[in-house]
């Protein structure tokens, strides 16, 4: 019966070393995936979902405009940053996490003393997190 114990013990070991980041029913978990993000170039790219969608106030008129980015195009974005954004002397930002349900997350980046909104749209998809969209939310684009 040892043997057996020691057996069932050592599986469930090694299945739990495999789920770091991972909830119960391997799902990434949010706040691991997008400090990983953040940070790293590489995985940030594999992380999009190409070509992305952005809704942009682009023209002098204020119509927000429907842009469809490319990975060729993309410029990695330094959220790590956005954690001391209040301090800076100008463009003053907070960040914002906006959860709408377990599988859909918008990061938010809301001027200080403005009325600039721009959100980053996260979807959890068969488990993996992934970057799906990015809008300027901004009252007609100010």
């Amino acid at each position: 019966m040892s043997r057996f114990l020691l057996g069932s013990l050592v599986f469930m070991f090694l299945i739990s070393c495999g789920k770091a980041g991972k909830s119960s029913r391997n799902e990434e978990d949010f706040s691991v995936f997008f400090d990983k993000f953040s940070k790293d170039s590489a995985f940030q790219v594999s992380r999009v979902k190409f070509p992305v969608t952005a809704l942009l106030f682009t023209s002098s008129d204020r119509i927000r405009d429907t842009l469809s980015i490319e990975q060729a195009q993309w410029k990695f974005m330094d959220f790590a940053k956005d954690k001391s954004a209040r301090f800076n002397k100008y463009e003053k930002y907070e960040p914002l996490l906006l959860k709408e349900d377990e599988h859909h997350v918008i990061y938010r980046l809301e001027g200080i003393g403005q009325e600039r909104k721009i959100s980053y749209h996260f979807e959890q998809q068969e488990g993996t997190w992934y970057m799906v969209k990015l809008s300027d939310d901004s009252p007609k684009g100010r």
